[in-house]
């Protein structure tokens, strides 16, 4: 691991840890944050520094209830905004 990427370590496995808790799969926690799941794997891994937006919106989507988070089988209701592709109104 190179000096540049170990301060996002503590950072990548804190999200990976609350996205596990959540209940949530990595392209779930990207879909309800409207980053790529790419973005998420490579966070979790430490191989990216991530901006404070795409931070902010990873957090936002684990503190969103209609995420399904702490929802027993939750994982397959799906946020209901209008802009998330393949689920009906």
């Amino acid at each position: 691991m190179t000096p540049q990427m170990m301060p996002t370590a503590p950072v990548g496995s804190g999200l990976r840890e609350a996205r596990v808790a959540a209940g949530l799969t990595i392209e779930q926690l990207a879909v309800s944050a409207g980053v790529g799941a790419a973005t998420v794997e490579r966070i979790e891994h430490g191989r990216v520094k991530p901006h404070r937006a795409t931070l902010l919106a990873l957090a936002l989507a684990l503190s969103d209830p209609s995420t399904s988070i702490g929802r027993a089988g939750g994982a397959a209701d799906a946020k209901t905004d209008g802009g998330n592709v393949g689920h009906a109104p």
